[in-house]
């Protein structure tokens, strides 16, 4: 099995770069930390955003080489944890790491470093109905959308709602961009990605999160349905264009329970639309000739 040393940018556009580099499976061999060492400063010197600070952690990484500062490192992920200390020195750049992959369990779908916990945790209803939910890295939008979706479904309905970012490690963006399409009707330019090699832009906008069921989404799945008729509805029914959540026809069908079984007991009987969303429904249908019952 063979084991890779990896540069790259875990999240948003602080450095557009990638780079791997194989090395045996064991200590790594003097060789192969000449490579790794050259390789990274390379790619730094040519990639990074800022072409002068890409070009200082570059350099620096080359007189540690030179000056025997990594003669004692044989494991691989002492090795790439120290070379992310020294280019974080130059410029602390939280996005930038070097990391072991390929090194078996240890390696984390939330593209942080080794043993991270689960990309979402901790969700939870506070006092006062503030919901909490901690979101710990950002793996690819198809990963996280089940945990996510599951979050935002229990806090649905809560008066307000933490984010908690501080122990996010960064990842993919499009699981960024998933999670922040929870908070906006559709799809909003949230960042730019700026390519220094290709002198490309690339625009990064939120995901169309479907989400969880809410008396708005409801609505609008139902608005354009107009006079359907069921066996548990005395009349056909729609939904008010301007209404905040659905109201049927004014007829109900009331049950009783006789010898241990259900029977019916008032069939499509006229409720007085004493509420005024009734009240206003009642004027729609005349005015559009709605629940007419063909």
């Amino acid at each position: 099995m063979s084991r890779r040393l990896f540069v790259g940018c875990l999240f948003v556009a602080t450095a557009a770069l990638t780079g791997a580099w194989a090395v045996s499976d064991g200590p790594v061999t003097p060789a192969e930390r000449t490579v790794v060492v050259q390789r990274a400063a390379d790619e730094l010197e040519r990639g990074y955003v800022f072409a002068d600070i890409g070009r200082n952690m570059a350099e620096h990484l080359r007189r540690r080489l030179v000056d025997g500062a990594y003669e004692a490192m044989s494991d691989p992920q002492a090795f790439a944890e120290t070379l992310t200390r020294d280019v974080r020195t130059v410029n602390d750049d939280g996005h930038l790491r070097i990391v072991v992959k390929g090194a078996g369990p240890s390696d984390n779908r939330a593209g942080g470093p080794p043993d991270r916990p689960a990309a979402v945790e901790g969700v939870q209803r506070l006092a006062g109905n503030v919901g909490y939910i901690r979101v710990n890295g950002f793996p690819p939008a198809e990963a996280i959308a089940p945990d996510l979706d599951r979050a935002m479904t229990t806090l649905k309905d809560t008066g307000a709602l933490i984010v908690d970012l501080r122990t996010n490690g960064g990842g993919n963006p499009s699981g960024a961009m998933y999670l922040a399409g929870f908070f906006f009707d559709k799809p909003t330019l949230m960042a730019r990605i700026y390519s220094r090699q290709g002198d490309t832009t690339t625009e990064m906008s939120t995901a169309d999160v479907k989400g969880p069921v809410t008396a708005k989404s409801y609505n609008a799945s139902v608005r354009k349905l107009k006079n359907i008729k069921t066996d548990m509805i005395c009349k056909p029914w729609y939904v008010g264009n301007a209404l905040p959540y659905h109201i049927p026809n004014n007829w109900d069908i009331t049950v009783d329970y006789k010898g241990g079984k259900v029977v019916l007991k008032e069939k499509c009987f006229a409720i007085a639309p004493v509420d005024k969303e009734v009240a206003q429904t009642r004027v729609w249908e005349k005015k559009f000739k709605l629940n007419t019952g063909k």
